[in-house]
């Protein structure tokens, strides 16, 4: 990937699950089996997508010179207050290892935060040594369950300040898609 790739993270829309369901089937294997914790095949991931597009899942986006390339999924567990979700994210490989996943947990723990999650359950293999990284260094309670431990990690609650940069957040993306004009770059080098 050249070195001036432009990274813009923002909430999916309406019409794009059609690129979430692509980026899912274009994992590999291994990054299928990360992310869904078990073996999955293509009729999994399309059911798997429209059962989140009909649950009203919060996806934030990861787009690569306008293709996705990352994305992580929030899902309400209950509608019981304080509301609990559950977060699973995917990177492919390509990009892997350059901050995507990082950048793409700040983005979504925020996000969550302003629709009032108190906690967000990461469910991940024990051998994913990525994610549990990434969810330590946030800052995650992990707790053990047989091979799969969920990674609590409370987002702060919402304030008018977290509101104002989920805003700038928003802004800046609308004004990256609608101008093709980098606000800001990140520099993405495939590996």
């Amino acid at each position: 990937m050249a070195p001036t790739s432009l990274m813009i993270l923002r909430p999916l829309r309406r019409d794009e699950w059609r690129a979430f369901r692509d980026h899912l089937l274009r994992l590999d294997p291994d990054d299928r089996t990360m992310r869904f914790c078990h073996a999955v095949n293509d009729v999994f991931v399309r059911e798997h997508c429209e059962r989140a597009k009909r649950s009203g899942s919060l996806v934030i986006a990861c787009f690569v010179d306008d293709e996705l390339r990352g994305a992580a999924e929030v899902t309400p567990l209950d509608g019981v207050w304080p509301l609990t979700a559950e977060l699973a994210m995917s990177v492919e490989a390509a990009y892997q290892g350059q901050g995507v996943g990082t950048e793409l947990l700040q983005s979504t723990l925020l996000a969550a935060r302003n629709r009032c999650v108190a906690a967000v359950n990461v469910t991940c293999l024990l051998d994913n040594g990525r994610m549990l990284h990434l969810t330590r260094r946030l800052g995650a309670r992990i707790v053990v369950h047989h091979t799969a431990p969920p990674a609590q990690t409370p987002p702060p609650w919402r304030s008018e300040l977290t509101r104002v940069e989920r805003a700038a957040q928003d802004g800046k993306a609308v004004f990256q898609a609608r101008f093709q004009f980098p606000v800001a770059q990140a520099q993405l080098h495939a590996g």
